[in-house]
């Protein structure tokens, strides 16, 4: 005690910046379409000032869903977060280096310079460093997906959780004199502005017709029409 080793650790806490920066993780659902039940994938992207979020269910967490799930939640947003914070989840990073190098994927290098937003990883088996969105991971388990959500098809599961994150911000968070909603009003006026043309989310693959007249794309035959 005497050289100070055993004595508690202070900490300032310390309050984002407003419109500066967005965290986005991905969690997995169960949901019931068209009368069946399907497992799904939630994308998520909170604000880390005023605590404002997104949510959007998809099939996959393939690079295009991810792309996608960007260019909705910036519409939602009404712009860009200068800074996104992110896991080393593989749609963004092809290589971990040292600290907080990466080697990016290179279509995630083009879709972010496309909307002129920064990347910021979190160190390996460190969620701790976007801790606000892994809450909202639970915080839509709990909220969004309890009991089990039905719809007609994805784009109308999309739709019901739509208006739900749009509804949400009326109350005011722990530590804050204002609700959600209008710290949210506050930074949407700072937010990179969004591009007149979203980026082209398209994959092209290359490959060999066969006597069927049938190409593998992706480990499903896709039939070519001919001209």
């Amino acid at each position: 005690m005497a050289l100070g080793l055993d004595t508690p650790r202070a900490f300032i806490p310390c309050d984002p910046e407003a419109e500066h920066e967005g965290e986005v993780d991905w969690g997995t659902a169960t949901a019931i379409l068209a009368g069946e039940e399907i497992r799904l994938k939630y994308f998520c992207m909170r604000s880390k000032y005023s605590g404002k979020h997104f949510v959007r269910f998809y099939f996959c967490e393939r690079q295009q869903a991810f792309f996608d799930a960007h260019i909705q939640a910036f519409s939602f947003f009404g712009g860009i977060f200068p800074v996104l914070i992110y896991d080393n989840l593989t749609t963004a990073v092809n290589t971990v280096l040292r600290g907080r190098k990466r080697i990016e994927q290179e279509e995630f290098g083009k879709f972010k310079a496309y909307y002129s937003f920064e990347a910021r990883f979190c160190n390996p088996d460190s969620g701790n460093e976007k801790g606000g969105v892994e809450g909202l991971v639970g915080f839509a388990r709990r909220n969004y997906l309890v009991p089990v959500p039905e719809a007609a098809n994805l784009e109308e599961l999309n739709e019901k959780v739509l208006q739900q994150c749009a509804s949400y911000g009326g109350h005011k968070m722990a530590g804050r004199d204002r609700t959600v909603n209008e710290f949210y009003e506050e930074e949407k006026g700072h937010l990179l502005a969004l591009p007149e043309t979203v980026f082209s989310n398209v994959k092209t693959s290359a490959g060999r017709a066969d006597k069927y007249a049938t190409v593998i794309v992706d480990k499903n035959p896709r039939f070519m029409c001919p001209l």
